[in-house]
């Protein structure tokens, strides 16, 4: 901070909105050049310049400003070392550039501002030598607070950062811990589970899994990427298609982490975060990103991502989910470059980006339901078990008085022979990759199966022969089957 001795003669507050504080500083410091001060000191906090020579004693007026979440402080004073000068000679100036600075404001270019602040930006005062600093205290709420607040340019990522982060809020007030919640917490609020999103049909967890967060740790990093990459490119491309870009990422990601895995509880914005890097990898590829920083920016997000995913091998992360997202956004990317060249009549970016949308929504249905849906093949068979093994019991269900013959032929035709048939449809299920529940309940079918199987084979032998010498042998086996379907019951909490 300034010293105390140095401190400024005159200051004005101006309102930035609608641009974002990083954009704001670079329109000042358009303006203060404009006006002929000479910039020296610029850092993501601000600029200080001296007046250039305007006048002999002209070099001793210092402008300083200050930026903060909504507003930027402007004021004069002395130099560092110079004596006072008259009123008029601070607020002369002030006046000057508020009134430049306010008729620059409404028509500024959002997107060329950002890219000038990410071109500046390597040539910023280093922290340590940063006098404009303020301790931390002072500033960090306000200039969270205000990232939050949407403006011209800059309103899909604050909305889904806030959508977020009152998901979270919700889960956590309705009892899910914070830190880590339980999957039935996950699962409650729209996480992405495959006998849920693919065998129950509930397709719309693709994107409500995008605003569910496992714990607040993993909620906080997820929003501070989408921050980051939502302050670079959403000015860029404008909030419509960055809202439809986040979204077709969310739904690739969700389709890729499907497909990887079966039975995994999924949630996170991290797959749609991931296409929004794919997105602005795919743009640094082109002309649509002037060439003094396409350089550095394609080699920063590169090695960010890069990392990201050498770092989601080692960990219980979803790297599928990332891949997907990635490789959607680089497609949306490519996909949005013929819009955004510059003189594309509004008319066909609209109708281009409407194209663009609806050719990937259709495919990403054309992927869903040709995904490997092993539980809704599952369910299905074990309906079939179902409906087999009521006719299978009902063959013992003869009225009194019913001929042996009957008896053996309901017995033959529909007791053993639908208890084979459901062993034959207990074989299909070797084929299909299911959790590990599942392969211990269908264990357990099958040896009831062979149980129900072996008892029938045995009654009709005993009828058949008209003996008794196998009612021990039928007995022993419907007490392990009567055992079998106990352990099988819900145990009380």
């Amino acid at each position: 901070m300034a010293s105390e001795e140095n401190a400024s003669a005159y200051s004005l507050a101006l309102p930035i909105e609608p641009l974002a504080p990083p954009q704001a500083l670079m329109l000042a410091d358009e303006t203060a050049r404009r006006l002929g001060w000479a910039v020296f000191h610029l850092s993501s906090f601000g600029l200080r310049a001296r007046r250039a020579g305007a006048r002999p004693a002209g070099a001793d007026v210092q402008l300083t400003v200050l930026l903060y979440a909504n507003a930027v402080e402007v004021s004069s004073g002395p130099a560092d070392g110079a004596p006072p000068e008259p009123a008029d000679d601070y607020r002369q100036p002030i006046e000057a550039f508020a009134r430049a600075f306010a008729a620059e404001l409404p028509a500024a270019d959002a997107a060329a501002l950002q890219c000038r602040f990410e071109q500046a930006r390597p040539a910023f005062v280093p922290p340590s030598r940063d006098v404009l600093a303020p301790p931390a205290e002072r500033r960090t709420f306000l200039d969270w607070l205000g990232l939050l607040r949407p403006r011209r340019g800059y309103v899909v990522t604050p909305v889904l950062i806030v959508a977020c982060l009152l998901v979270f809020v919700l889960m956590a007030v309705n009892g899910a811990n914070l830190m880590l919640p339980a999957g039935e917490d996950l699962l409650r609020w729209g996480a992405d589970y495959g006998p849920l999103t693919l065998g129950e049909g509930q397709w719309w967890r693709l994107l409500s899994s995008a605003f569910v967060h496992i714990g607040i740790i993993h909620l906080l990093l997820n929003m501070y990427a989408l921050l980051n990459i939502g302050l670079l490119l959403e000015p860029r491309i404008g909030p419509v298609r960055f809202g439809l870009a986040y979204l077709l990422a969310a739904v690739g990601g969700g389709l890729a982490s499907l497909w990887w895995h079966d039975y995994t509880v999924s949630a996170g914005a991290s797959g749609a975060i991931f296409g929004m890097y794919g997105v602005f990898l795919a743009l640094l590829t082109t002309n649509v990103v002037e060439a003094e920083v396409r350089k550095e920016l394609l080699g920063s997000i590169t090695a960010f991502v890069g990392y990201n995913l050498l770092f989601g091998l080692a960990g219980n992360i979803d790297n599928a989910a990332h891949l997907g997202g990635l490789l959607t956004g680089l497609l949306v990317g490519y996909g949005l470059w013929p819009t955004l060249r510059p003189g594309v009549p509004a008319l066909r970016q609209h109708l281009l980006t409407t194209a663009l949308a609806l050719a990937l929504l259709a495919g990403a249905g054309w992927a869903y339901g040709r995904l490997p849906n092993a539980w809704a093949t599952y369910q299905a068979l074990m309906q079939e078990f179902s409906k087999q093994e009521v006719l299978a019991l009902n063959a013992l269900n003869q009225p009194p008085g019913t001929p042996r013959d009957e008896q053996l032929r309901a017995l033959q035709e529909h007791g053993i022979y639908y208890w084979e048939q459901n062993l034959r449809l207990l074989q299909r299920l070797d084929s299909l990759r299911l959790p590990d529940e599942a392969e211990e309940r269908n264990a357990a079918v099958t040896r009831y199966t062979r149980l129900r199987l072996r008892s029938y084979q045995l009654r009709y032998r005993a009828l058949a022969e008209n003996s008794a010498a196998y009612a021990d042998s039928i007995r022993a086996y419907d007490q392990q089957i009567e055992a079998l379907i106990e352990a099988q019951k819900p145990k009380p909490e």
